[in-house]
């Protein structure tokens, strides 16, 4: 008997297979159909915006028990003692995006009824748990460039589509470079204009680097010279928080090439024909180094957005389709106390502000670069205003 939880669109025609059938082809068919899924909440208190939000989260859930997909889930603890909880429910061959075709209330439950258009075509890769996080990257400074030849100016872009190869990041372009060694500010100013940089370009991370490109002629002997040139090549990189402007990791990775070190100018940066030299494969190769290391130390932080309105019960964020957010999601709101700043007692840098989670939203729609949620305890009172963060671990717990 097929569960009542799952419905078949009356344009789909009939079950033709027992249901553990159809259970096992929902993993591998083309989906050539619709799948409706029916949810339900208890009704407390008469709350029923509430109930629908519980409602849709169950129908959510009994779409995910039925693929090859899993709920991601972490929890927070607001300071009166409740627990927030944050999801995402992501199925391999269903597009995240649903729709609301009906509810009702039946007694002391609220039901509800969502609709997934299936994709014309199988999808064979499972989409990501994490969302994508906003980087700003800055232009990498070369560092004795008159000692060589090769022009790097494309290797900011390079180091974009590295970075947006992951699947991981947005990243954001800064014109102004960040360098350790002619950098005469003071720890509390470089915070402070790291933090400013992130603002500006809308950025949970900066992203920072430099390069080191030196060549010398081996005067051992003239068969050495004859040989070629050997050329160290080095690349420096270095991760902010844009929220507090601390410094999260700094990474140097380089290497020695010999053979056929100097690149002629018809073998620009970046070409195909670049990459194909024993230096150019040495800089790609630390390249790939350096945007792993880049994902390794950010993977652990949480996704954070802002929010940028708030309207009532809904709140808007700073983040969406091109983040990975879908509707459906639940994410947990803190609020920023900005009267309560940190700072050193010597000093007078700040040192960062506290972060006190309040409550859940729950995403309804989705565009490109922002999303609307509504609070789920139906409730306005924790003075959420722009600014405040909306976070996910994706990592705390996964089901």
């Amino acid at each position: 008997m097929i569960p009542p939880f799952i419905m078949r669109n009356s344009h789909s025609g009939l079950l033709s297979c027992a249901a553990f059938v159809f259970l096992s082809l929902f993993s591998v068919n083309l989906y050539a159909e619709t799948l409706d899924f029916e949810g339900y909440a208890v009704i407390s208190g008469a709350d029923k915006a509430k109930a629908k939000q519980a409602a849709i989260q169950n129908a959510l859930l009994q779409a995910s028990s039925q693929g090859e997909s899993s709920v991601v889930s972490s929890e927070s603890v607001s300071s009166s003692g409740q627990r927030l909880q944050s999801s995402r429910v992501r199925e391999a061959a269903i597009a995240p995006e649903y729709k609301l075709v009906r509810e009702w209330v039946e007694g002391d439950f609220f039901h509800v009824v969502i609709r997934f258009e299936s994709p014309a075509e199988k999808q064979t890769k499972k989409q990501s748990h994490a969302y994508k996080k906003k980087v700003v990257l800055t232009p990498f400074v070369v560092n004795q460039p008159y000692r060589v030849g090769t022009d790097f100016s494309e290797f900011h872009s390079e180091m974009i589509q590295r970075l947006e190869s992951t699947k991981s990041f947005l990243v954001r372009s800064s014109k102004y470079s960040i360098s350790s060694n002619s950098s005469g500010d003071s720890e509390a100013e470089m915070r402070t204009s790291i933090k400013q940089m992130a603002t500006n370009n809308d950025a949970q991370f900066v992203l920072s680097g430099e390069i080191f490109d030196t060549a010398h002629v081996p005067t051992t002997s003239l068969f050495e010279r004859l040989k070629g040139k050997t050329r160290s090549f080095e690349i420096r990189v270095t991760v902010y928080d844009g929220l507090t402007g601390v410094r999260l990791s700094h990474h140097r990775f380089n290497k020695m090439t010999k053979g056929d070190v100097n690149v002629e100018s018809n073998k620009p940066f970046g070409s195909a024909e670049f990459f194909s030299t024993n230096f150019g494969a040495t800089v790609s190769s630390l390249i790939d180094e350096s945007v792993k290391s880049v994902l390794d130390d950010i993977e652990r932080i949480p996704f954070t957005a802002r929010v940028s309105r708030v309207s009532g019960k809904k709140i808007y964020l700073d983040a969406g389709a091109t983040s990975l957010i879908a509707p459906g999601d639940s994410l947990v709101v803190f609020h920023v106390q900005n009267d309560l700043s940190v700072h050193d007692v010597i000093t007078h840098s700040e040192y960062g502000v506290p972060e006190t989670p309040v409550t859940s939203v729950l995403i309804t729609n989705v565009y490109p670069l922002f999303s609307i949620g509504e609070l789920q305890t139906g409730q306005n009172k924790h003075n959420i205003g722009v600014g405040d963060l909306v976070r996910f671990d994706h990592k705390s717990r996964q089901q």
